[in-house]
């Protein structure tokens, strides 16, 4: 009995930091051109995208299914707080 309390408990804690207790966050993924200028965008929900030397690397969710991206090259990850089209605005980003 104990046993599968433990169980049942463990569970319990691998769902709850998979879908980060109850938080959701967001952010956006920012790719720059040689010059500096934004050439692409992706607003990414959930967990935060992981940036290394090589690029970023993220999930996200798209028909059902869990996709895992990489982008390298010159690309940032900025933590959206508020509007996300307002952040895009102040990017320089028309069309998001």
């Amino acid at each position: 009995m104990v046993s599968k309390l433990k169980h049942m408990l463990m569970l319990c804690c691998i769902v709850l930091l998979i879908y980060g207790c109850g938080t959701s966050r967001e952010f956006l993924v920012v790719k720059y051109n040689g010059q500096g200028k934004v050439i692409a965008s992706r607003d990414v929900k959930g967990n935060q995208p992981v940036k290394d030397e090589d690029g970023v690397s993220f999930f996200m969710m798209q028909d059902g299914q869990q996709l895992f991206i990489q982008v390298s090259g010159n690309v940032d990850v900025i933590e959206v707080t508020g509007d996300v089209q307002a952040a895009l605005e102040r990017l320089g980003i028309k069309d998001g």
